[in-house]
């Protein structure tokens, strides 16, 4: 059975949603990778990540970018916003 669509802008609200602690609450996120500086790209990865939180870089709204953070470890994975393909298994519309 085909998933509904998700709008990007309810995404980014279920991005941002955190736990009574603070942390943020995971989610599985499928997008293509792009770097148009090394001309490399156009694979596509699935990851379990939460919303990089304030302290770190938390990306370029002007560039459109948001940093995600796979889940369970610190690292900061930058990811174009357009790039996104599925978030929680619902394709992003």
């Amino acid at each position: 059975m085909n998933k509904p669509y998700i709008k990007a802008k309810d995404m980014l609200e279920a991005m941002r949603e955190t736990k009574a602690s603070g942390e943020g609450v995971p989610f599985v996120v499928g997008f293509l990778t792009a770097d148009r500086r090394r001309r490399t790209g156009g694979q596509y990865r699935v990851m379990k990540a939460t919303l990089s939180q304030g302290g770190k870089r938390s990306g370029s709204v002007a560039q459109r970018v948001i940093n995600l953070v796979p889940f369970g470890t610190h690292d900061v994975q930058p990811v174009h916003f357009d790039n996104i393909l599925f978030f929680n298994d619902h394709p992003v519309s």
